[in-house]
């Protein structure tokens, strides 16, 4: 009799702490071996709803690299990279710093909506889809309204082909029915580079061109743009 009480607390103990680990695991934003993507759920989403915008003060915010098998330099914006608030103040880009992205927690799914505030930072390759022309990028009206669908699962881009610990979650996101994370490039998905629960760095191969990559850096603060100082030095005339 005694050993069986023995044996049943023992057990209980072990069960007990195996289900604190477990809880521990999660809370700390580890991956759950019933959900390998709970951990970028969780940072995603903050467990309900969170909002992201354009990380507008930090270079490469938006950048644009190399989509090629070399390791050295697929990994990041090593052809153009965006400076401080380089689209601000502009009527032909500044509609990009208005983008404000949800990510929801609804039950087991997750879901997008992106606010773009009525205009599109559109790349030059598609202004034909908000309706413009040319040969450069601009903000065109465009709707961008809809709850969209967020599907994620292991990515097998050629950063993850690299093999280099630390260049890529591993993970993708993609949106339903063209969804889109700010910036028009004929993209909906995007692989997840690195995420904490304030700020997020994707990657996503352009759409029509799989030679290039672009990526976008996200924080969970909203940008202060800086004075636009052709409002602010007026002339007075007398």
């Amino acid at each position: 009799m005694k050993n069986n009480i023995k044996t049943y607390i023992a057990t209980a103990f072990v069960a007990l702490f195996l289900s604190a680990c477990s809880k521990s695991s999660d809370d700390n934003g580890t991956e759950n071996p019933d959900n390998p993507n709970q951990a970028i759920i969780n940072k995603l989403t903050g467990g309900t709803t969170k909002k992201w915008y354009w990380s507008a003060a930090e270079t490469g915010h938006l950048a644009e690299g190399d989509n090629s098998a070399d390791a050295a330099v697929n990994h990041y914006g090593n052809i153009y990279q965006a400076t401080a608030f380089e689209n601000a103040n502009d009527p032909v880009s500044g509609c990009l710093y208005n983008n404000v992205l949800t990510f929801s927690l609804q039950g087991n799914e997750v879901k997008f909506t992106l606010d773009n505030g009525g205009s599109t930072f559109f790349n030059s390759n598609f202004l034909s889809i908000g309706g413009g022309s040319g040969t450069t990028d601009q903000c065109l009206s465009y709707d961008a309204t809809g709850i969209k669908n967020v599907t994620i699962a292991d990515s097998n881009s050629l950063v993850v082909q690299n093999g280099v610990a630390g260049q890529t979650t591993g993970k993708q996101i993609t949106l339903s029915d063209g969804g889109f994370l700010g910036y028009y490039i004929g993209q909906s998905t995007y692989e997840i580079m690195s995420i904490t629960d304030t700020r997020m760095v994707v990657r996503a191969v352009m759409g029509g061109d799989t030679s290039k990559a672009w990526y976008h850096t996200f924080t969970t603060t909203a940008p202060i743009l800086p004075a636009n100082e052709s409002f602010n030095n007026l002339i007075w005339f007398g």
